[in-house]
């Protein structure tokens, strides 16, 4: 597991109208959990004594009240950045030990691909013709992505780009289990290839066309 650090995008201290909502101050990301959660520490510890009094019956107010507010909205917006890292973390060790194990059997071409076939003309087509659906073939659709698609990607990458590209846009609005799974398969690797690229690797460049 990665350590947990402060990410970014949480802001506070509003300034201006309410209508606004504009912030003036933001955490900043990167912060390792431990350094972030000590000062955070010294921020409470900081206000303890007026809040101690103002309980005991001392009033809190004009700057006073100013600085407890500010120290608990600078403190409170460092633990929500903790807590979306660490949210972020878990969505991302999920996502990828959600991915299952693959098929074995080596796809060389689309034709090898078990939701393709030909009509008369030789034309590809994508999806089995009048599939009635059931719960089941939501890993078989998904299975379709993981395997079969992993597979010829590893012969070929533009195969795969084009058979993945081709079986989105065959399902015209048409969505069983098979489709839905293979779909999901689709979202869950973009998001791995999205990290992929974020992380600094290049795109790979195909044409659109078969």
């Amino acid at each position: 597991m990665k350590p947990i650090k402060t990410g970014p995008g949480i802001t506070f201290t509003q300034a201006g109208f309410v209508d606004k909502q504009q912030y003036l101050f933001s955490v900043t990301p990167g912060v390792d959990q431990a350094d972030a959660l000590s000062s955070v520490s010294d921020m409470l510890d900081a206000i303890a004594d007026p809040i101690t009094e103002a309980g005991m019956g001392d009033a809190l107010e004009g700057n006073g009240a100013w600085l407890v507010l500010h120290t608990l909205s600078a403190a409170k917006a460092v633990i929500d950045s903790l807590i979306v890292s660490a949210e972020e973390q878990e969505f991302s060790q999920a996502l990828t030990s959600s991915c299952p194990p693959r098929n074995n059997r080596p796809i060389f071409s689309r034709d090898e691909l078990s939701f393709t076939s030909r009509d008369s003309a030789g034309r590809m087509v994508n999806w089995p013709q009048n599939n009635p659906g059931i719960a089941s073939d939501m890993e078989k659709g998904a299975a379709f992505f993981d395997s079969e698609i992993a597979s010829l990607a590893s012969q070929s990458e533009r195969d795969a780009f084009n058979a993945i590209r081709s079986a989105i846009t065959d399902m015209g609005g048409r969505y069983t289990c098979l489709e839905l799974g293979f779909a999901e398969a689709v979202a869950r690797a973009a998001v791995l290839g999205l990290r992929a690229r974020n992380n600094g690797l290049p795109e790979a460049d195909y044409d659109s066309a078969d």
